[in-house]
């Protein structure tokens, strides 16, 4: 596949059998993008899909689609997938069994990889304060760290409402938008 982003989801979606296909789908999607993106792959020494994650020791997937080995420190990020129609809203009951789930000694970083127009305010709270840390990332998945603003990349948002927000919950806030496309939004605790 290739073409923009939002081309890719497209397809992902217009071939998809049903919601559960297009949503494995795209957790494929995402980890060929975290093995093959060099800043990603630079941060990841192998992910796995959920049902080829050789530790899951037969646990049924109750929320983690993707689990990578952290190469800076040995351990490991759970990731969630969400891959939702443009214009809809993650809410808290989407990600509380990820929460749930990912809440172990075991995972020491989380992230959520997801289409959403953005975030309701429960769901940003409940990732707020969890531990291990969490951070999410956009339509364009670049590591949110960079605070690149090349088109299709994640930048720091400019918006006055966006930063008041995010200091009285001590966040800071991210937009992504490819070219000729509407902008959508993550976050990164």
């Amino acid at each position: 596949m290739t073409g923009t982003i939002h081309t890719v989801l497209d397809r992902l979606r217009s071939e998809a059998l049903d919601e559960r296909d297009k949503g494995s789908k795209f957790e494929r999607l995402i980890r060929a993008y975290l093995t093959s993106d060099p800043e990603w792959k630079s941060r990841f020494s192998d992910v796995w899909l959920w049902s080829d994650w050789p530790e899951r020791a037969g646990r049924p997937d109750t929320g983690i689609d993707l689990v990578a080995a952290n190469a800076d420190d040995g351990g490991l990020t759970a990731i969630q997938c969400k891959f939702y129609a443009p214009g809809r809203t993650v809410a808290k009951a989407d990600i509380d069994s990820f929460v749930s789930a990912s809440a172990s000694a075991q995972f020491t970083r989380r992230i959520v990889f997801d289409t959403a127009a953005g975030w309701s305010t429960n769901a940003e709270e409940t990732l707020a304060g969890e531990w291990p840390s969490a951070s999410t990332s956009a339509t364009s998945p670049t590591p949110p760290s960079t605070g690149t603003s090349s088109p299709g990349r994640l930048r720091r948002s400019s918006s006055r409402r966006a930063r008041r927000r995010c200091a009285r919950t001590n966040k800071r806030r991210w937009t992504t938008s490819a070219p000729g496309s509407p902008s959508t939004t993550g976050a990164s605790w």
